[in-house]
């Protein structure tokens, strides 16, 4: 390997932490916490409910982080845990109507984000950029789930 060229690895790595961090900032401009966004984000997603333990392994969070994360987004009246149904052991945490409200302010400082991001790319080398990316992740996560 050319020791000039730095390790796609690392640049993926670090572009997703740059990448992150803007997201935070913008989120922040509006007064969303940045793990806030990507638990909203999920909910959304997910409207029936979801377990705390999905949202570790979505978020690859601790539990410690993601419990005190829920327990505070509970107390600011953005999520609602309830028992599930079908099974009295599991809690599923719910958005709230004001979480809800969030949703298009956060897709707003994603996409701000994204546009950011690309800016100098054309259409086809962000869609051939999406396509090599989406390979790159298969290939890391084959046999997962």
């Amino acid at each position: 390997m050319n020791e000039d060229k730095r390790p796609l690895g690392f640049m993926i790595n670090y572009l997703g932490k740059s990448f992150k961090r803007a997201v935070n900032e913008e989120c922040q401009k509006h007064g969303i916490n940045g793990t806030y966004s990507q638990i909203i984000i999920l909910l959304m997603k997910n409207p029936h409910g979801i377990t705390q333990n999905f949202l570790c392994d979505k978020l690859h969070l601790s539990a410690p982080t993601v419990s005190l994360t829920i327990k505070n987004m509970e107390n600011d009246g953005l999520i609602v845990r309830e028992q599930a149904k079908d099974d009295s052991r599991k809690l599923l945490v719910y958005l709230s109507n004001k979480g809800k409200e969030m949703d298009q302010i956060i897709a707003d400082c994603y996409h701000t984000v994204e546009m950011n991001m690309v800016k100098g790319l054309r259409e086809e080398e962000i869609e051939e950029l999406r396509t090599k990316l989406d390979l790159l992740i298969n290939n890391l996560t084959e046999g997962e789930n």
